[in-house]
């Protein structure tokens, strides 16, 4: 024990460091269940995405991840939200390029998906599709955040990049 501090209590200051680094950066508007929610919006993603840093990304920029779940015995898509429930099919625009790698799309270009969307969970929202064929979520951010998307467009080429190396 140095200065009064052991090792468990240095290794509690580091975790609680990256913890709240990893939290959204407008910390006015959050409240003390945000780390909670925070751990579970974590814990959920990690299931899907391999990428640590991705999951990480998603967790703190996104306002809302959803899981579509993929119905195999009629090849749709269901998003379940605000007590509605609407099936895309598979082979229907940005669900088509969903593959085995796990994939981007930006719904910024689909202005009728964005039209369905923004009456299920509302307007003045970004959307895009992540993941892999029958694992794919919705992330939906504010529509003023450029930020993200750009990140996200970034991260995907540069991963195309890789996997063609």
């Amino acid at each position: 024990m140095t200065n009064g501090r052991t090792n468990e209590d240095s290794l509690i200051s580091l975790l609680l460091e990256e913890t709240y680094q990893s939290l959204p950066r407008d910390i006015s508007t959050s409240v003390a269940s945000d780390l909670g929610h925070h751990f579970d919006q974590l814990q959920e993603l990690q299931s899907s995405f391999i990428d640590p840093t991705l999951e990480n990304f998603i967790v703190r920029q996104s306002k809302l991840a959803i899981n579509l779940t993929y119905l195999a015995q009629t090849g749709c898509y269901r998003l379940s939200g605000h007590g509605n429930e609407i099936d895309f099919p598979g082979n229907w625009g940005p669900f088509a390029t969903m593959a085995r790698d796990i994939s981007f799309y930006n719904l910024d270009q689909d202005e009728s998906l964005q039209s369905i969307l923004g009456e299920v969970l509302g307007p003045d929202k970004k959307y895009v599709l992540i993941g892999q064929f029958a694992d794919v979520k919705l992330v939906c951010f504010d529509v003023t955040d450029e930020y993200s998307v750009r990140w996200l467009e970034k991260y995907f080429m540069s991963e195309e990049k890789r996997k063609a190396a």
